[in-house]
């Protein structure tokens, strides 16, 4: 089993193991899913920006809660259990606002750059939806989309054609 100061460099882009406890990066299935899928204790980290004091992770069972807190620990930062939920919380709404975003590209109401200017100045954002869905990777994007709907049966989270596409032209290059 890897240490959690041995794991923690990888974390965020891979599963990695600490004390027979599987840790990764949400991709839009619950950790009861993953958990009962692979038969191990699971914790998923949510999507958070560099430099936040905290990760916050959903656990298939109160015991994956330790392995979890040292994960954070290992990265400097604190570690914050909450429910287990497809997407978690903030992988999900920025998912979602992306999707929404790419639907409004395609509709015609603003191009790509408007929309993140319009979020960046209007809300605050750091970062515009459509730049946030390029750095996550729209291949990533789709799949958490596909997977949010999946399990929550909500057609609202499919993905856009817009990322499909997106998502496409990222494999063929």
């Amino acid at each position: 089993s890897r240490t959690a100061v041995d794991a923690a460099a990888a974390a965020e882009a891979e599963i990695v193991e600490i004390d027979g406890v599987l840790i990764g990066r949400t991709d839009g299935r619950m950790a009861a899913t993953l958990a009962a899928e692979l038969k191990r204790p699971v914790a998923l980290l949510d999507w958070s920006r560099e430099g936040a004091p905290a990760y916050a992770f959903s656990v298939s069972e109160p015991s994956a809660a330790s392995a979890a807190a040292a994960l954070a620990k290992a990265r400097g930062r604190q570690a914050v259990i909450i429910e287990d939920r497809p997407g978690l919380l903030v992988a999900r709404t920025l998912a979602q606002l992306a999707n929404s975003a790419a639907d409004a590209v395609r509709d015609g109401v603003a191009s790509p750059d408007d929309i993140d200017r319009a979020l960046i100045a209007g809300a605050n954002y750091p970062v515009g939806p459509l730049a946030w869905a390029a750095g996550f990777g729209h291949g990533a994007l789709v799949r958490l989309l596909d997977n949010i709907a999946a399990e929550t049966g909500e057609e609202m989270y499919r993905p856009s054609q817009v990322l499909r596409r997106l998502a496409a032209m990222e494999d063929r290059a």
